[in-house]
């Protein structure tokens, strides 16, 4: 019997982050009194992808297929989901780098995307978050994940 190739499949969710700065350049637009920084969206967060790939670097690479606990069709299927980021079209988007054994289903695709979504805001996010205080600082700016 032929043994079959490992596929790679990128899940895409578009970065967002609070941006904090010393020197207030963007008075008009954001105060120092707002407690949550400055929004950025992916295309304003493209601008950081080096600090920020940094960061994901320190904080090292994580498997989170080991914290699933869902449908065991997808643990047969899937080998590896690793969080990294990508910039697709000067967007940076949070990229989970998934090693397939085989395609998942619409449903298990549906299943694991609300695991992964689970994990950004509460499991690995979350972890992420508090090893670094959620900061990733560049001169004078700070970044908080959010």
């Amino acid at each position: 019997m032929e043994e079959k190739g490992t596929m790679h499949v990128h899940l895409l969710t578009e970065l967002t982050g609070n941006l904090y700065s010393e020197e207030s350049e963007w008075e008009e637009e954001w105060s120092e009194s707002d407690e949550y920084g400055m929004p950025l969206d992916g295309t304003e967060l493209a601008d950081y992808e080096e600090v920020i790939r940094e960061e994901l670097e320190r904080y090292g690479e994580d498997d989170l297929m080991q914290y699933f606990d869902g449908s065991e069709s997808i643990q047969e299927k899937i080998q590896s989901a690793v969080v990294t980021i990508e910039n697709k079209d000067g967007i940076l988007y949070g990229c989970t780098k998934l090693e397939l054994n085989e395609f998942l289903s619409q449903e298990e695709l549906q299943e694991f995307t609300e695991y992964i979504t689970g994990q950004y805001s509460d499991g690995w996010g979350e972890g992420f978050e508090e090893g670094y205080q959620g900061r990733w600082w560049n001169d004078e700016c700070a970044f908080l994940a959010s």
